[in-house]
């Protein structure tokens, strides 16, 4: 049995000191305060401010707002190019025609009006004219490098798996008397729902004027 043992006298002092702990207490957290105040202070002052700036004057919208005004200047621009004379290279003295003059030049002409033209481009070496003959004759196989075959993709396969859907489509002329505009451009497409894929005005295309 262990024996007890006797309890000192007097206890040991307490040597913490209540006044020197609040005063490291004070100044740490005033050198937070004054931390957070210097950052505060740069963040003001070198930071933008968060958000867009909104402009106390707007631009005006660059969107087509007159379609009928934008067409009429497109086609004014584009009837003058057919109608007008201009220098296309005045150096080398080739002007640009009206089409309706280069038309009726050519036209004056007779046979010999295009005549020249492609007469000039077949004058070649390695460029033969056969006329009166089958063109599908120089099918892959045949003795030619190139072919250049501008008749249905179908007939130049001979139709093997019939006639393609596409070549089955049908053109159907209208003309409508006393109706200035029926559409507001030349072409326009119907891709879904309908009987038809596109309609054509061409006046749009020949400045044609309505009768």
């Amino acid at each position: 049995m262990a024996a007890d043992r006797a309890l000192p006298d007097r206890l040991e002092p307490d040597s913490t000191q209540p006044k020197l702990l609040l005063a490291i207490a004070g100044a740490v957290l005033l050198l937070l305060m004054i931390a957070f105040g210097v950052v505060s202070w740069f963040y003001t002052a070198e930071v933008p401010p968060h958000g867009p700036t909104v402009p106390k004057t707007f631009p005006s919208p660059r969107l087509i707002q007159d379609e009928s005004e934008w067409l009429h200047r497109a086609q004014t621009e584009q009837q003058a190019r057919l109608e007008g004379w201009r220098w296309i290279d005045r150096d080398k003295g080739l002007i640009a025609i009206p089409i309706d003059e280069a038309m009726q030049r050519i036209a004056a002409k007779g046979a010999d009006g295009y005549a020249p033209m492609f007469a000039r481009m077949l004058d070649h070496p390695g460029i033969s004219v056969d006329t009166g003959v089958d063109g599908l004759g120089a099918r892959p196989g045949a003795d030619a490098r190139h072919v250049v075959f501008t008749g249905p993709i179908d007939a130049w396969y001979g139709q093997r798996y019939g006639a393609l859907a596409y070549r089955s489509l049908a053109f159907a002329h209208e003309h409508l008397p006393g109706v200035a505009q029926f559409q507001p451009v030349g072409t326009v497409n119907y891709p879904n729902d309908h009987d038809y894929t596109r309609i054509t005005e061409f006046r749009h295309l020949t400045g044609q004027l309505h009768t």
